[in-house]
């Protein structure tokens, strides 16, 4: 026999807005994109970069 909770009450943190901007980039070959990402995630700026698949 399972359990049943109900929720009664929730608390939310309303978040600043941050402006985001798009930028896209091409890379020459593979070697050169694996150096970018890797520099960024040295710089600490992989939170800021999303990679999307090519449609």
């Amino acid at each position: 026999m399972g359990t049943i909770g109900i929720i009664t009450e929730i608390t939310l943190k309303v978040q600043k807005f941050e402006e985001r901007k798009a930028v896209s980039a091409s890379f020459p070959s593979a070697s050169a994109l694996k150096n970018a990402v890797e520099d960024i995630k040295r710089k600490k700026y992989s939170s800021l970069v999303n990679f999307l698949p090519e449609p």
